[in-house]
């Protein structure tokens, strides 16, 4: 939270000197250039700051993620399923997504909604293309200590088709269940984004 704070004052003070500089024509200051240089600095070291705090939240929950999964694998109950039996789901959906999506540096700047700005006063659907979205998820029914409990997988980049095709090859894999929490489990499916 400091970091956040720290960086948008960087941020602040760096657009203040360059507003102030951007115009001036006294003679009190000599080299006015270098002070809006420093400014600008401060502006791009607030912007590196927020940057790295975002990545950096975003490992955060990564390695908790593999943490958790680690632990259940570890401790868990392991269960073979037969993926003959599974039920499949699937939502596919088209979609208009930017082009010049927001991400990274770029969006922290502000630079990719200027971009998306002119582009939509230039031509509306230059941004804009329309995508083939597929999901499906893995359905698994099992009687797990005298109840059927129902598992299911995350949700999955692929069409029913190419799902099964990939299901197919591998026949079963595991199921990780954590002993005081049936809803705490993970689907042992890596095999699915191998080449």
């Amino acid at each position: 939270m400091a970091r956040r704070i720290i960086a948008y004052i960087l941020l602040g003070v760096g657009v203040l000197i360059l507003m102030f500089f951007r115009d001036y024509k006294g003679t009190m200051i000599s080299f006015p250039f270098i002070y809006s240089l420093c400014g600008l600095l401060l502006c791009v070291l607030g912007c590196v700051l927020l940057y790295l705090g975002k990545k950096r939240k975003a490992l955060h929950v990564h390695n908790q993620y593999k943490e958790t999964i680690e632990d259940i694998m570890q401790h868990g109950q392991k269960v073979k399923v037969d993926l003959n039996q599974c039920e499949i789901r699937e939502n596919n959906y088209s979609e208009e997504r930017e082009r010049y999506a927001a991400d990274g540096l770029f969006a922290t700047l502000g630079v990719a909604q200027d971009i998306q700005a002119l582009n939509l006063l230039t031509n509306a659907t230059r941004n804009v293309e329309n995508v083939q979205v597929n999901q499906s998820v893995i359905i698994f029914h099992y009687d797990y200590g005298g109840r059927l409990e129902r598992f299911v997988s995350p949700v999955l980049p692929f069409d029913r088709t190419t799902l099964l095709l990939k299901l197919g090859r591998e026949k079963e894999t595991t199921l990780y269940i954590d002993h005081n929490n049936t809803r705490r489990y993970y689907f042992d499916l890596e095999f699915l984004f191998e080449s």
